[in-house]
């Protein structure tokens, strides 16, 4: 994904100092320029006093992909940046990656809902609207394929995504079962892989 000029951002997932700290790791100068303070309204628990940014990154998805590879060691920049800084300084990479396609700031399960919608029948809501018994009350995405009834949502905000399944099961002795699996994928675009493909019957669980 190719940078579009000057867009400015709503920044509420860092805080300026640790982005500015941060983003020469990843991003050439001027490829994001620190504006304006953003009103309180936005403030977040990891950002205290939102800002706006100007960003122009020539290449986004080399940016994230190199996210990746700190996540998995697989760069010396993972042993010099602070883990949890980095994390949102990575969330913000995703909310820029989303806004460009979208063109406002929207959140991952709601990015895909929008990016699927038209394509299988998938309902975004949230939990307590179920009639499960989840513990938490977060967005949610429930689709149903002819694997199984499945349900997509986060334990946090910016990576823990929780991709369950509830499917059906033929015992030993013919009866059937309704059983229950769950996974959690890697990020954001794994997330949306396991979701395709679930909701086009291509099997990514092991059926037991």
């Amino acid at each position: 994904m190719w940078g579009k000029e000057n867009m400015k951002v709503l920044v509420n997932e860092i805080e300026k100092v640790d982005l500015i700290n941060i983003m020469h790791h990843f991003v050439s100068e001027n490829e994001i320029v620190i504006l304006e303070d953003a009103p309180q309204k936005y403030k977040t628990i990891d950002c205290n006093k939102p800002y706006y940014i100007e960003e122009n990154i020539i290449d986004l998805d080399k940016v994230l992909k190199l996210c990746t590879n700190v996540s998995y060691y697989r760069t010396p920049i993972r042993d010099i940046v602070c883990w949890d800084k980095f994390c949102l300084f990575w969330a913000l990479m995703f909310s820029i990656y989303k806004q460009r396609e979208i063109g406002r700031k929207i959140s991952d399960l709601e990015y895909l809902y929008e990016k699927y919608k038209n394509k299988y029948n998938i309902i975004f809501t949230k939990t307590s609207q179920l009639d499960l018994e989840f513990t938490i009350d977060e967005d949610v995405l429930v689709g149903e394929s002819k694997l199984g009834k499945m349900y997509l949502y986060k334990q946090d905000e910016y990576f823990d995504f929780v991709f369950s399944v509830e499917y059906k099961s033929t015992g030993i002795f013919g009866k059937e079962k309704i059983k229950h699996t769950h996974w959690h994928p890697s990020d954001f675009f794994e997330a949306s892989d396991d979701l395709d493909k679930f909701m086009s019957n291509i099997e990514i669980f092991e059926l037991k």
